[in-house]
C-alpha cells in the first residue's frame, strides 16, 4: 500500500490503513498542504541525527561507521524496516567524503549519540553510529563528495540519500586536503520507513 492515498473528498489513508481528514489551505481554496517525505518522518518521530566534529590533521581522515541491524520481517502490519541515510559535510578547508559499503573493521569505535529529531517522541533507532572505528578494508565504493579547492576553501555539501542494506556495515570517510588542521563536521540524518 502506498504511504497515503486519496480516500473520498478531503481524506487520505495512511500506511496503516487509517483514514484522516486532509489539511487544506483556506487562501488557496482548499489546496492540500504537503511536506516532503523526509520532513514527514520528523513529525512521525522516525527521524534521527548524529553529529561529529573533529579537528583533522594534515592528510588525516575522519571515519564514521554505520551498523545496520538485522531487520528481517515480519513486523506487525508492516514490511521490513529500512534505514534511509543522508550525510551532510561541513569543513573549514578542502576535503572529500567517500561512502563505502561492507568495510572490514576490527573494532566499531566509540558510539555516537543518535538524537530523535522530534523532541516530543520517545522512539529510538536501532541504527548503530560510531566514530573512530578500526578499519582494515574500506569495502565497496559508493559515492564521493568533494568540498573546496586549492587546499584552502571549505564550505558545505551533502551526499545523496541511500537506503542502506539490511545487516550491513557502511563507512563514511572524510579525507582532509588542507595545508593545516581542518575542522570538519559530519552529520548523518536518517529516518526509518516503514516506521517503528
Amino acid at each position: 500500500m502506498p504511504i497515503s492515498k486519496f480516500y473520498g473528498r478531503g481524506q487520505v489513508v495512511d500506511e496503516f490503513g487509517n483514514t484522516h481528514p486532509m489539511a487544506g489551505d483556506n487562501m488557496f481554496r482548499g489546496a492540500p498542504i504537503v511536506i516532503s517525505h523526509s520532513h514527514h518522518e520528523i513529525h512521525c518521530g522516525d527521524s534521527y541525527v548524529s553529529t561529529y566534529i573533529k579537528d583533522v590533521p594534515i592528510d588525516g581522515t575522519l571515519d564514521i561507521l554505520v551498523v545496520v541491524p538485522n531487520e528481517l520481517p515480519p513486523y506487525p502490519d508492516q514490511d521490513q524496516r529500512l534505514y534511509h541515510v543522508e550525510a551532510i559535510l561541513l569543513a573549514e578547508a578542502e576535503c572529500e567524503l567517500s561512502i563505502f559499503e561492507a568495510p572490514t573493521v576490527s573494532a566499531n569505535g566509540t558510539a555516537m549519540l543518535v538524537v530523535n529529531r522530534n523532541r516530543n517522541s520517545e522512539e529510538t533507532s536501532d541504527l548503530g553510529v560510531f566514530h573512530t572505528p578500526t578499519v582494515t578494508s574500506e569495502g565497496n565504493f559508493l559515492e564521493a563528495v568533494h568540498l573546496g579547492s586549492k587546499n584552502q576553501e571549505g564550505g558545505g555539501d551533502k551526499a545523496d540519500e541511500f537506503v542502506l542494506r539490511n545487516d550491513t556495515l557502511y563507512l563514511y570517510r572524510v579525507t582532509s586536503f588542507a595545508p593545516s588542521t581542518n575542522q570538519i563536521t559530519i552529520k548523518l540524518n536518517h529516518y526509518i520507513h516503514p516506521g517503528i
